[in-house]
């Protein structure tokens, strides 16, 4: 069977190497993409962060980490503001050759500073301050020299200066990374000069996620596998019945007869694992490069776990044989009679596999529901009994289709009976289109609810906001000359017109004359602005809000209502005014009116009702402009807004540049449709093959090329819309329970990738059935004898 059905041992083949191809791929970028935590750790097993209140007492902390572990690395790091930017730029002190850092530093160019009038970038960095390798920096008050591009390759979004090692200083963050246990570590910050906070590497950030995931994605592929095995086995038993039959007339036994497809099985199953993990191999390893952006960190060489692939190898065998155990215990069972007639027996109903599948999806469910999206064995439970049980409504939902085809024309009335006549083979082939199918929707539906939406992120795409002086938030303000805010004032003015008529709001915050700024958060000759304190709900913590002063045009551009009320806010909790008096039993305030969250978290939302202001002794400080144009700002407006502000000494925000999934909701998606489309082809051709001699009969009756045609689309067309539909379903029932805490991602329904796939597949399908099925093969000729 393995040799002479060459022809139809190729198309089982070719499924089986692709989804094990497939499998090798999606475990490697499943092993990959998860974050190891190597990115904020290195090798080391903790980090102690404290800030350096003064050099000597940072020092000492040091040199007493170094005394009690032996073997530490200090990373030192302040924040240095960025000509107009509202972000500053982390400047960190790092040795490169560190025993614990190391995995968190790489050198793209040039080479690492080593002298105080040194520095490197990442070239994120190095674009938006306009210098390249060997030119000058304008960074924190001095000009070092650019001598090399750098990065922390666990984590390419990590943006930062690297300077050479040095002594810390009391506005430096410290960060130590050690080895040792838990309680060692905790032993050591208790004899700490300050107080530091210790963060442990947690064993979860490592491959530990990823292969779970990889584990569970390689069985779903494997899984694929089977269905597609078994299609492919049924029509090869169905070609081969009438010498099984002799084989069994002459005594063989059932056990032999079965034996028989059972090794043929065997065969194809070691020669499509080696096939397809030598091809998924290749592919990741000509894809492992782009995979590097998606998972924000690079990757070494192919990186796949070689214990995952060999159980990927073992499993492609296992799924393989098992597919075709069924069809061989089938075929064995065929009376001898029936088998030298090559008439299959009559199909069974289907209502035991679907009793299954119910029970199999309700328990699936209720593993997602139990699993609170914590428990990992219930998570994997759920993925794969959802699935499968969705998987298993495939003869019955042939069975539907048989049963519906007296309304249609007489092609798709043969079409939709000849699939239920061969339901069992029909059935596996649909199994297969619909998970083929039901993955990429997966993806496609998780990648539009994780997506960040217009109305997320820190501003919309049509907003500025300008700022007086430096810093994301303003605690503390630079008075100036009237006539320097004039002017200013009168930039924004210009820029707004340059947008086309931008509206643009002056927002001014609230300083005490009679309160003495604190030295930490204000610098000489800058006043502390006003702020009211915050209590979350549920928590003793506070945190400070500022506060706008809520003039009429603050009031129109946030759409907020007159209320009368003293302060307005969309921030939860209780707000108070702590002073050293009263920090110890506070009242909350009373005179507080709640309004809608704007929804971007740089948008202010807590104002002050001018005439409580005034009341209080306080007065209003021009603290930067709101700003809004009546449509997306592009690259260029966006540049010459913050060629104003660093002109002029502001800042400017903009909308921060979100991770855009728009790519890998269209690569599922077309990847999804021509995997579908190719198992369709292959499955059409064996089904249609077997039919050779019903096609036969309708030749001989005078039937058309047409006829062939049109019962050629209308196979291919059924099998793909009923996949549609399955894999549809099976994929938002695994979504639903995986995310049955919190339904509202799921609301963001990706239309159009799913319409594409929902109409694409099966009117290609069509198309390329009908297209393709016109001329006469040569098996209508004569009937084949062996």
């Amino acid at each position: 069977m393995f040799r002479r059905e060459w022809h139809q041992q190729i198309l089982v083949l070719a499924l089986l190497g692709v989804a094990v191809t497939v499998a090798t791929v999606g475990a490697a970028f499943a092993y990959n993409v998860a974050p190891d935590g190597r990115g904020e750790f290195g090798s080391a097993g903790h980090r102690i962060t404290f800030s350096a209140g003064s050099q000597a007492a940072a020092a000492a902390d040091i040199a007493a980490a170094a005394e009690y572990f032996g073997t530490i690395d200090v990373l030192l790091a302040h924040f240095a503001p960025v000509a107009g930017s509202a972000r500053p730029l982390e400047v960190r002190a790092q040795d490169p050759h560190g025993p614990f850092s190391g995995p968190m530093l790489a050198l793209r160019e040039g080479r690492y500073p080593s002298a105080p009038e040194e520095v490197a970038l990442t070239e994120s960095a190095a674009r938006d301050l306009h210098v390249s390798v060997g030119g000058v920096v304008d960074l924190d008050g001095r000009r070092p020299t650019l001598v090399g591009l750098v990065e922390n390759p666990r984590r390419l979004d990590d943006d930062f200066a690297l300077v050479a090692p040095r002594p810390p200083d009391a506005t430096d963050l410290v960060r130590i990374l050690v080895g040792g246990s838990q309680a060692r570590v905790e032993q050591f910050r208790g004899t700490m000069t300050v107080d530091g906070d210790v963060r442990r590497d947690s064993p979860r950030n490592d491959k530990t996620v990823g292969a779970v995931a990889t584990f569970g994605l390689a069985t779903v592929g494997m899984l694929l596998v089977a269905l597609i095995a078994a299609a492919g086995f049924v029509v090869l038993a169905q070609r081969r019945l009438r010498e099984l039959g002799l084989l069994a007339a002459m005594g063989a036994t059932e056990r032999h007869v079965r034996l028989v497809t059972l090794l043929n099985g065997v065969l194809v199953g070691l020669s499509a694992a080696v096939i397809g993990t030598a091809g998924g191999l290749a592919a990741w390893a000509l894809a492992s490069g782009r995979v590097e952006a998606a998972a924000g960190h690079r990757i070494d060489g192919l990186s796949v776990p070689w214990w995952l692939v060999a159980i990927s190898v073992l499993l492609a065998v296992v799924t393989a044989t098992g597919a075709a155990w069924w069809p061989a215990r089938a075929v064995a069972r065929i009376p001898v009679m029936l088998a030298l007639s090559r008439r299959p027996p009559a199909p069974k109903p289907a209502r035991r596999p679907a009793a299954v599948a119910a029970v199999l999806i309700v328990a699936g469910l209720g593993c997602f529901a139990l699993a609170h999206q914590k428990n990992v064995a219930l998570i994997v439970a759920g993925t794969l009994a959802t699935p499968i049980g969705v998987l298993l409504m495939a003869p019955l939902a042939v069975s539907a289709a048989g049963r519906m085809a007296s309304r249609l024309p007489v092609s798709g009335r043969l079409a939709l009976r000849d699939l239920g006549r061969y339901r069992a083979r029909a059935g596996a082939a649909l199994a297969a289109i619909s998970l083929a199918l039901g993955v990429p929707v997966a993806v496609v539906i998780v990648a539009t609810a994780n997506a960040h939406t217009a109305a997320e992120g820190n501003l919309s795409d049509r907003q500025l906001l300008i700022r007086v002086g430096h810093g994301q938030e303003p605690f503390a303000v630079t008075p100036g000359p009237a006539a320097a805010l004039e002017a200013l004032g009168a930039g924004v003015d210009q820029l707004a017109v340059s947008l086309g008529g931008a509206t643009v709001t002056p927002l001014d915050l609230l300083v005490d004359p009679a309160r003495i700024p604190e030295p930490q958060l204000a610098e000489a000759g800058q006043l502390q602005a006003v702020e009211v304190n915050r209590r979350r709900a549920a928590t003793d913590d506070y945190d400070g809000l500022l506060l706008y002063v809520a003039t009429p045009a603050v009031l129109d551009t946030f759409h907020i209502p007159p209320t009368g009320g003293g302060i307005v806010t969309a921030e939860d909790g209780d707000l108070f005014f702590l002073t050293k008096e009263r920090f110890r039993d506070p009242e909350p305030l009373t005179d507080v009116v709640r309004i809608p969250t704007p929804g971007y978290t740089s948008v202010p939302d807590t104002f002050i009702s001018p005439t409580v202001a005034a009341g209080m002794g306080w007065e209003p400080i021009r603290a930067g402009w709101f700003m809004e144009a009546d449509h997306a700002l592009t690259t260029e407006e966006r540049a010459a807004a913050h060629d104003l502000a660093v002109d002029a000494g502001l800042t400017v925000e903009t909308r921060d540049q979100q991770a855009s999934l728009a790519g890998l909701r269209s690569g599922a998606t077309a990847a999804g449709m021509l995997l579908a489309l190719g198992v369709l082809a292959m499955t059409v051709g064996l089904i249609r093959s077997e039919a050779a001699g019903d096609l036969r009969i309708l030749a001989a009756a005078g039937a058309s090329s047409t006829v062939r045609r049109n019962l050629t689309a209308a196979t291919a067309g059924s099998l793909a819309l009923l996949g549609v539909l399955l894999g549809t379903a099976g994929a938002y029932l695994v979504l639903v329970g995986a995310y049955a805490g919190d339904l509202e991602p799921l609301t963001r329904v990706p239309f159009g990738p799913l319409a594409a796939i929902a109409c694409g597949v099966p009117a290609i399908a069509v198309a390329a059935g009908w297209l393709l099925a016109g001329r006469q093969p040569p098996a209508l000729a004569r009937s084949r004898f062996d």
